[in-house]
């Protein structure tokens, strides 16, 4: 849901001839399911450890100081929408996920059921 254009984009012609994808963490490490939309990684989470704050492809990308600001008004603007919608952030992630007609398999790598 946040990173898509390889998927919307350079991968079209392989969906026009009947290939799919399998998605792995719908919920990008849990940073869809709304805990994490006030910028701050709770104690508990996975995204208080060191090393994966500091990995380039979650934490470290998009919550450098150049993309705090613009992270976190895209969560909060998907908290919004799942409002509207009458369901969770998390929820909303996954539903759009597998709603995709090009989506042939969701990993999703839950830590927790909740």
């Amino acid at each position: 849901m946040l990173v898509r254009n390889r998927f919307e984009s350079e991968y079209s012609l392989l969906f026009a001839n009947g290939y799919g994808t399998t998605i792995w963490s719908p919920l990008c490490q849990g940073l869809l399911t709304g805990k994490y939309n006030d910028g701050n990684a709770p104690a508990e989470s996975r995204m208080a450890n060191d090393d994966i704050i500091s990995n380039p492809m979650t934490w470290g990308k998009l919550f450098s100081d150049k993309r705090k600001d613009h992270t976190m008004k895209l969560f909060s603007d998907l908290a919004a929408l799942a409002e509207t919608l009458d369901c969770s952030q998390a929820q909303l992630a996954l539903a759009w996920t597998i709603a995709n007609q090009d989506t042939s398999v969701a990993i999703m790598g839950f830590s927790k059921p909740s």
